[in-house]
């Protein structure tokens, strides 16, 4: 077990274990989200730092911080590469269905996980939209205590897949559109900024 993987489980009050079965992703997602807040004090304070795993570590697991998507994200991308996933950071952008309109063009950082040959959303960053459950690129909807979702492929200015969640009339509506391209630490700290 790796030291992140170690800080992690206990910032989640979760047991260590040496192996992270799939199948148990689901209880670590909600147990992240009910734990790390989403939260934007740097931003305000102006006080950002370079976003590295050691960076990130400190200030969520050690500091018991929350972050942005770019932070939260990144730092379970870390988790789940540690864990020996087959894992990418992906870039996007977040449609705002209460305006009808793109948010920040390029400010959103999801993972895609690649499990049994085949992909998942995975995304602890999306503040109150987060689907707590791996969502598969299939168009297959998955549901949680946050609601429906689903991915799909479609493609926008703003990326070839999509992040739907069902609203209460029944209908999807657009979470955040995604590039299916690996994008790395450098790209990730041009969407701090």
């Amino acid at each position: 077990m790796t030291s992140l993987q170690h800080k992690l489980f206990a910032r989640l009050n979760l047991a260590n274990r040496s192996e992270v079965k799939f199948e148990e992703l689901n209880t670590i997602l909600f147990a992240f989200a009910h734990t790390i807040p989403f939260e934007n004090l740097d931003v305000i304070a102006r006080n950002t730092n370079t976003i590295t795993m050691e960076n990130l570590q400190d200030k969520i697991l050690t500091r018991s911080r929350g972050g942005l998507c770019y932070e939260l994200n990144t730092l379970f991308y870390y988790f789940l590469k540690d864990c020996g996933y087959d894992v990418q950071l992906a870039l996007g952008t977040v449609y705002k269905n209460d305006i009808n309109a793109w948010a920040l063009e390029d400010g959103h950082i999801t993972i895609i996980l690649n499990y049994d040959n085949v992909r998942y959303l995975i995304d602890v960053g999306i503040a109150s939209l987060v689907p707590l459950v791996p969502v598969p690129f299939s168009g297959e909807s998955v549901s949680s205590k946050n609601g429906t979702y689903r991915v799909r492929r479609k493609d926008t200015s703003k990326g070839n897949y999509v992040l739907e969640i069902k609203d209460t009339n029944g209908e999807w509506k657009v979470c955040h559109a995604f590039y299916n391209r690996i994008i790395d630490e450098a790209v990730v700290n041009d969407v701090q900024k």
